[in-house]
């Protein structure tokens, strides 16, 4: 069974479903890689610590695949909403959403 992660919108999103007010993202396929390439990279520092290297175009492409909504709509977010999906969407490409905040803290 696969994962899903629902990330509430602070405006609401204009589809051509009509308006939404949160996005549902699911876990995303190997082919999102293989099709868009690397979203996001762990980059190991001193300790424990890490950060998250962000491919933004490759991101946008994740996002309309586990959205199911297409690059167009998703480029009209806000921007704290698109940090919001890009958190989330960390955390499922890393298989942890719903355990640990992960992208959270570093988005």
């Amino acid at each position: 069974m696969s994962k899903s992660e629902i990330v509430k919108l602070s405006q609401e999103l204009n589809t051509h479903k009509g308006p939404v007010s949160e996005i549902e993202l699911k876990e995303p396929l190997a082919r999102s890689f293989r099709v868009h390439g690397e979203a996001v990279k762990v980059i190991p520092l001193d300790g424990d610590k890490i950060r998250f290297e962000h491919n933004d175009k490759a991101m946008l492409g994740y996002l309309s695949d586990m959205a199911g909504l297409d690059a167009v709509l998703l480029d009209s977010l806000t921007a704290s909403d698109y940090l919001k999906l890009r958190a989330a969407a960390t955390n499922l490409i890393f298989g942890i959403a719903g355990e640990h905040p992960l992208a959270a803290s570093a988005a």
